[in-house]
């Protein structure tokens, strides 16, 4: 955490993202941690899915829905990228049925550098190409490793419970 937990006694909410890879079990214990600092916030849980494709070309960027990689779901892809917790990212595309080898992850907030583009080009030789988080995307500034292209998933959130938070907010 960037603060102590303690802080969440200054919020008037909290969003608990990605609450649909974790257990209901597991997504009640953590409410009740955050409740124990501030009983009265109010509280939503919500999904990151992937909306669209986005792949940088010498003309600009084009875009496509992310529907057409499900459409061609035989096809596998290598998942890169640099976060803090770069599961979630490969387990999103897993949910989403996208076939892909396995996730290669970077320091947080790093591109890959000629080391990291010389692993990913070696993990490529079977794949079509490269998924990536829209953050590793920008900061990559290549189209293609070893003459595959690079996508970037671009994601929104979507509520899963207590979509009437703003509402209530």
């Amino acid at each position: 955490l960037r603060e102590p937990l303690g802080a969440i006694r200054r919020a008037d909410g909290v969003i608990l993202t990605r609450a649909d890879l974790i257990d209901e079990k597991e997504l009640r214990r953590i409410e009740t941690k955050v409740r124990a600092y501030a009983p009265d916030v109010l509280w939503a849980e919500a999904a990151v899915r992937p909306t669209r494709l986005f792949r940088r070309t010498p003309g600009g960027w084009q875009t496509a829905p992310f529907s057409r990689l499900k459409e061609e779901s035989e096809k596998l892809w290598v998942p890169f990228c640099g976060l803090g917790n770069p599961d979630n990212f490969y387990k999103m595309l897993e949910g989403e049925g996208i076939k892909t080898t396995e996730g290669i992850s970077f320091p947080d907030h790093t591109a890959p550098d000629a080391e990291g583009i010389r692993r990913l080009g070696e993990a490529a030789n079977e794949a079509e190409g490269f998924l990536t988080t829209m953050k590793d995307l920008v900061k990559l500034r290549l189209s293609a490793i070893s003459g595959k292209p690079v996508l970037g998933v671009a994601v929104e959130l979507r509520f899963l419970r207590e979509e009437s938070f703003f509402d209530k907010a």
